[in-house]
């Protein structure tokens, strides 16, 4: 059997579960909402040129500007591992994007690959980055 006094804690509780219930789902939809103004449509060809009068099938990829905590950029060996005799001065962009500069010294180094490396404790998390594009 159920008191008054515990039926009037009971619906004060269930009223406050409501309101923290409608409260996390605004919060949720509000994430949502700025995970897609944060984000970016990446196009990507499948080749260099588009063929004249023919399909040329293209990528999206979408992208989310977001704030990183802090890390290192590395240009990578052949197996993406971190190279750390030649870490990268990056700079942000007002965007959220890094940005580096890139000299090829030969026609031979038309690959960028690169390791941002991110600590987490005694956890490194590592995100990898890979470009080729001819050197002319």
């Amino acid at each position: 059997m159920i008191s008054c006094d515990d039926s009037a804690i009971l619906e004060s509780q269930i009223k406050d579960l409501k309101t923290e219930n409608e409260n996390l789902k605004n919060l949720l939809k509000k994430k949502q909402e700025d995970k897609l103004v944060s984000s970016e449509l990446i196009l990507t060809p499948q080749l260099y040129y588009f063929k004249k009068g023919e399909k040329n099938t293209v990528t999206g990829i979408f992208y989310q500007h977001q704030d990183y905590p802090d890390f290192n950029l590395y240009f990578a060996n052949e197996d993406l591992t971190p190279n750390k005799e030649r870490k990268i001065n990056y700079r942000f962009t007002k965007d959220k994007k890094i940005e580096f500069d890139y000299v090829p010294d030969s026609e031979t180094e038309a690959s960028v690959k690169v390791t941002a490396v991110f600590k987490d404790g005694t956890t490194e998390i590592m995100l990898y980055g890979f470009l080729d594009l001819p050197v002319k």
